[in-house]
């Protein structure tokens, strides 16, 4: 006995590492099964309880959808009190019980009698049309409540005409209920009677009372007197139950629902599986609750259990495969210590040269190790890096592309696969050349890949000049690249890293602040000379509008100076056209109708021409704050340009529509809403050597054209806080894009005063640095009755207007040039 003891010890003693290695591995093991157990019991508890929740929720939604039709039916009552039998039949048949509301038996109505009015009750009954009328009532009351109307899913109903509600208990004291709380109240579990079943099943009655003016009494005599009756549905427990629950939950869990707060046999309603799970212990499931729910002035106790279903999407094999896998490992481990101490006992016992050449294997086998570790770690430092410079790539806006010494591609970053067109996968392993194709800009020559370049100078490689990058697609984009050696740690050349970015909007920004700095400074040009040139045609045309107030009326005469007033009127849309184009016009802007807008522009432009206007508006198109009279001049430049180009005549095309903010890049407010408008004609459009300059001043292919249309249209249109574009259809046709920004406010409607020239008397205080000016304002106030004073500067002008004021005789009205 002694002798078993002690070799056991010494067995124990021998083997402890490999049993420590089989206690340390089985730790884990147990933790890692019960925390998948947990987990997995965790998942099924919250799968169970959200089943349960959402058949509840769909338990009441049917029910308050079947008080809505009772609702309804009190309101054929509430609306005339004489119902007939034909209204109530075409309303029974309007809702279509059968299929609408499936666990629905009858719906009904029973009507108050008192007891002095039985008799003519009956007798009125019969004269309707139901010779064999008998209230029927177990009992002498005060009131009965004689069934009426009844209209059954079944064939033929369980109740007839006249049976009296109150011969009821449990019907009578639910009535009572409702009628005192004006609401539907629900019996008890009853018995109900169907022509179509075989035997009787259980099931609920709900009851909503009907006043007389469908105004509930305050007292209660009164409101027994005031009651016309009783509208009234029976429910088939079951069948409700059926309709509701069983489609999305009989697969998973069983529901169980009972009359009052103690589950029995005797309150039971339905049962989903019949099994009768919340009274019998026997059969309890793994997952189960009870929920006490309150409504219809009763209460209901919903039970909720799990079916042999909803354990096969349980994963608890999870936990089992997670117990197996680990005794596996920890059994695995063992038996490899186990052999590894048999091996060193064998070793211990062995010759000298053997324990010698056990130390040197000894010694190896850690070296191995040793060396296993580190090119693990090795491998692990790898892998993080690569990660790193994954994320890294992957986050910058830059195009990145690396290649190996041959110049085949290694990797592509995001950006790099948004601008070649090709994905990492597909680019993988093939030449560079293949990938990245770059155009000269000018020549559109193909520009030599810096890869090779790179690899033999071993140095950093930046062109000094954007190229074009073409993508697979054939998608053209301005690029500016960098190419740089990459070294291992050895410092030798494993590769190529390329780098370029998109400056393709950059350019488009830097040509439109090109083009605004050159119509700014054109603009300052054409200001001051249209200016000038405004003092002198005021002059002028005073002078000629007065002298056609002073002239006799020789036809010749006033003939000739209608000429020179019209060739005025010319000159000074020109000079206005100057401003416009110097200021913007300064807009005045006022909320207006895009259709209005266009309609009358196309109006004027396409006047006395073969050309027509098709339009085509969005129908929930929104107005414009704009300026009405410039942009009617941008408009008018654009129709105009499209009516000259189809001599022969034509069609334009004018289309208009909201644009929400962020769906069209480059508008000058990106998080503002616009509307466009486009203007298409059918002329030869636009040639790809002009497009870039069409919005120039001075720019023109016409013969008789002096280019500011155009120039004009883009500085109102930019000072509108908007943007205008022109675009060349391969069909043939210019077309051009007006973006203005919309507003949110409705459109009102516009008056327009008349004004007319009256004369008058006064004093008028005239202010202007041109004497011509002066003196045709003296002549034609004078003319039309007024006294006239003038200055020829601020400083003068203010005297004579303090001194007139000192005197007693202030100026009447006071004219000033402010340019």
């Amino acid at each position: 006995m002694n002798g078993n003891l002690r070799e056991l010890r010494e067995h124990f003693h021998r083997m402890r590492a490999a049993y420590l290695i089989l206690l340390i591995s089985l730790i884990p093991t147990l933790i890692g099964y019960r925390r998948v157990k947990d987990n997995v019991t965790a998942r099924d508890q919250a799968r169970f309880d959200q089943m349960a929740q959402s058949a509840q929720d769909a338990l009441t939604q049917r029910i308050e959808s079947y008080l809505s039709a009772l609702r309804g039916l009190r309101g054929l009552f509430d609306a005339d009190r004489m119902v007939t039998p034909e209204q109530w039949e075409k309303y029974a048949h309007s809702i279509d019980l059968k299929w609408n509301y499936r666990g629905l038996l009858d719906i009904g109505f029973a009507q108050r009698v008192a007891r002095e009015d039985r008799e003519r009750h009956v007798a009125a009954m019969r004269a309707a049309g139901f010779p064999d009328y008998v209230v029927t009532s177990d009992a002498d009351r005060a009131e009965y409540f004689p069934i009426i109307y009844l209209s059954s899913v079944t064939n033929s109903p369980h109740w007839a005409p006249g049976w009296d509600l109150f011969n009821d208990r449990a019907r009578r004291t639910a009535m009572e209920r409702a009628r005192q709380a004006d609401r539907p109240i629900a019996t008890g579990k009853v018995t109900l009677l169907t022509a179509d079943g075989p035997k009787p099943e259980p099931g609920f009655v709900l009851y909503l009372p009907v006043y007389r003016n469908g105004v509930k009494p305050d007292g209660e005599q009164e409101r027994n007197l005031a009651t016309l009756g009783f509208v009234f549905a029976s429910f088939i427990a079951r069948e409700l139950g059926e309709s509701i629950l069983g489609a999305q939950t009989n697969r998973l869990i069983d529901i169980e629902v009972f009359d009052g707060n103690r589950p029995s046999a005797e309150s039971l309603l339905f049962d989903g599986d019949g099994t009768l799970a919340a009274v019998h212990p026997a059969h309890a499931r793994r997952w189960s609750k009870s929920v006490v729910v309150e409504g219809l002035g009763r209460i209901w106790t919903m039970y909720f259990s799990t079916l042999p279903a909803f354990e096969l999407d349980s994963k608890r094999h999870l936990a089992w495969i997670a117990l197996f896998g680990g005794l596996t490992f920890s059994l695995l481990l063992f038996g490899i210590a186990w052999t590894q101490v048999r091996a060193r006992s064998a070793a211990e016992g062995a010759s000298g040269e053997l324990r010698l050449s056990g130390e040197l294997l000894k010694k190896a086998n850690e070296e191995l190790l040793a060396k296993a570790r580190e090119r693990r770690q090795a491998e692990d430092a790898l892998a993080t890096e690569k990660e790193r410079l994954t994320v890294t790539l992957r986050s910058i806006g830059d195009g990145v592309i690396t290649t190996d010494t041959e110049g085949k591609v290694v990797l592509l970053n995001k950006a790099a696969e948004g601008l070649t067109g090709w994905t990492l996968d597909e680019a993988k392993s093939r030449p560079l050349e293949d990938v990245f194709q770059l155009l000269d800009e000018t020549t559109r020559e193909r520009i030599d890949c810096p890869v090779q370049r790179v690899l033999k100078q071993g140095a950093v490689f930046g062109r000094s000049t954007p190229a074009t990058l073409v993508s697979r697609p054939g998608r053209e984009r301005i690029v500016v690249t960098s190419s740089a050696p990459i070294h291992d740690q050895a410092d030798s050349i494993i590769g190529v890293v390329l780098v370029f970015r998109d400056i393709t909007e950059n350019r488009k920004l830097e040509a439109e602040l090109h083009k605004a700095s050159k119509l700014e400074s054109l603009g300052l040009l054409a200001g001051g000379i249209a200016h000038d040139f405004n003092n002198i045609l005021t002059g002028i045309f005073g002078n000629v509008s007065l002298a056609k107030m002073l002239a006799p009326s020789d036809r010749p005469i006033q003939e000739r100076l209608e000429r020179a007033e019209q060739a005025c009127y010319r000159a000074k849309e020109m000079t206005g056209q100057l401003l416009t184009f110097a200021r913007g016009g300064a807009p005045i802007k006022r909320l207006k109708a895009v259709p209005q807008l266009v309609k009358e522009s196309c109006d004027i432009a396409v006047l006395g021409s073969n050309v027509h206007c098709e339009f085509s508006y969005a129908p929930d198109l929104r107005p414009v704050e704009a300026d009405p009279a410039q942009i009617a001049q941008v408009l008018n430049n654009l129709l105009l340009n499209a009516v000259q180009a189809m001599p022969e005549g034509g069609n334009i095309k004018v289309r208009a529509e909201n644009i929400p903010a962020g769906t069209r890049p480059g508008l000058p407010s990106p998080g503002a809403d616009y509307v466009r408008i486009t203007i298409q004609d059918q002329g030869p459009g636009i040639l790809p050597e002009h497009r870039a300059r069409v919005f120039d001043p001075f720019f023109t292919t016409k013969h008789k054209g002096r280019g500011l249309g155009l120039a004009t249209a883009y500085s109102i249109v930019r000072k509108h806080d908007g943007l205008i574009e022109a675009d060349s259809k391969t069909e043939g046709g210019a077309m051009f894009h007006v973006y203005l920004p919309a507003s949110a406010q409705s459109t009102a409607p516009e008056t327009e005063e008349a004004s007319s020239l009256s004369s008058g008397q006064g004093r008028v205080l005239v202010m202007d640095d041109e004497p011509e000016i002066l003196n045709f304002c003296h002549v034609a106030l004078k003319r039309l009755g007024y006294q006239a004073e003038l200055a020829r500067d601020g400083e003068e002008a203010i005297r004579r207007y303090r001194d007139a004021r000192e005197s007693g005789r202030p100026f009447s009205a006071v004219i000033m040039d402010l340019t």
